[in-house]
């Protein structure tokens, strides 16, 4: 379905070409396929043909760019758990 809606072929997609408007794609497919399923990030690595770390930082990297909440998490957290909280940024002088 993201490949028709961006007008990407299937040997795009699953390619290791590492084009922008490609790495958008992919990262959109994981976000969609772990909110929509309960299929584990190595189960949709195996199916976009990307290992389980790559599908891990392609849904948070879409969830960034997107400004959407992540779709197995709860509550906005950092890797370990920790809630995220923005420091201030100190004045420069």
């Amino acid at each position: 379905e993201v490949c028709s809606e961006r007008g990407l072929t299937l040997e795009q997609f699953f390619g290791n070409a590492k084009f922008t408007y490609l790495a958008a794609a992919r990262q959109e497919a994981c976000y969609r396929i772990a909110k929509e399923t309960n299929m584990s990030l190595p189960a949709i690595g195996r199916t976009i043909k990307k290992d389980h770390s790559t599908v891990m930082h392609a849904i948070n990297r879409y969830c960034e760019i997107n400004g959407v909440q992540h779709p197995r998490r709860k509550h906005a957290t950092g890797s370990r758990g920790v809630a995220l909280q923005r420091q201030p940024v100190p004045e420069m002088a």
